[in-house]
């Protein structure tokens, strides 16, 4: 089952979000193709709201977008 990080915090972001990271799982896809797309759809559409928000949309070590905010909820 593929996995995504979307959102990194802590250590792989050097932000100070209290989760590591968000990760998306495809948890219900059969088809292998969907379970690979349905991540990537979900990582364009949150770097969308990261943009929008007026957060920088770099990338952390872990993959996931790194917003620099302090509180989870901060991010959707």
């Amino acid at each position: 089952m593929p996995q995504l990080s979307i959102i990194g915090g802590r250590l792989h972001a050097d932000t100070p979000l209290e989760l590591q990271e968000f990760i998306v799982v495809p948890v219900g896809e059969e088809a292998l193709s969907q379970a690979v797309y349905m991540p990537g759809k979900i990582r364009r559409a949150a770097g969308g709201r990261v943009r929008q928000v007026g957060h920088s949309a770099l990338v952390g070590d872990g993959s996931g977008f790194a917003p620099s905010v302090a509180q989870e909820s901060a991010c959707g």
